[in-house]
């Protein structure tokens, strides 16, 4: 059985930011570091900016 994704592209993007906040920072924290770090990446997204571009630049 085949389900669709009520707004699939916006869910795409969600679950692109959650991972890369997680290949950062890895595992351990507390989930309040990575609400916080997931607030960041989500800001900078808006600007175009990304942590992968940042990771890029400082390899």
């Amino acid at each position: 059985m085949k389900e669709d994704v009520l707004y699939k592209y916006e869910c795409y993007k969600i679950i692109d930011a959650c991972m890369e906040v997680h290949s950062v920072l890895g595992f351990g924290f507390l989930g309040q570091v990575y609400q916080q770090a997931l607030e960041v990446e989500f800001n900078n997204r808006q600007q175009g900016r990304t942590l992968s571009k940042f990771r890029q630049a400082f390899p």
